[in-house]
């Protein structure tokens, strides 16, 4: 199952506590956030949420998901191993992890 973790404190509440998503978003955009989490931890890997949003996986090493009436969630891969000089980044498809680093709307 792809994890999502959290910049700070402020990102978890706006992403996973209603009322502080509702105030900032609003009650439509708020929900919606909380189905891109949903959707996104349903999937084993970073690639299989990428072919299901659509998102082209050679846009670049993070992701802007929107959602909602005009939200983008933006998104960066959490490694396991750091990469070494010399070494591709592990593929979309070897992620796991996200980490929601913004949310704007």
């Amino acid at each position: 199952m792809l994890q999502i973790s959290y910049l700070d404190a402020t990102t978890r509440d706006l992403a996973t506590r209603e009322g502080v998503a509702d105030e900032r978003l609003g009650p439509a955009d708020a929900r919606a956030l909380r189905t891109l989490i949903a959707e996104a931890e349903a999937f084993e890997c970073a690639a299989q949420f990428m072919e299901f949003r659509g998102i082209d996986p050679d846009a670049g090493d993070s992701l802007e998901v929107p959602f909602g009436l005009g939200g983008i969630a933006k998104f960066a891969p959490v490694h396991r191993r750091r990469v070494k000089d010399g070494h591709e980044p592990p593929g979309w498809d070897e992620i796991k992890r996200l980490m929601l680093k913004e949310v704007s709307g």
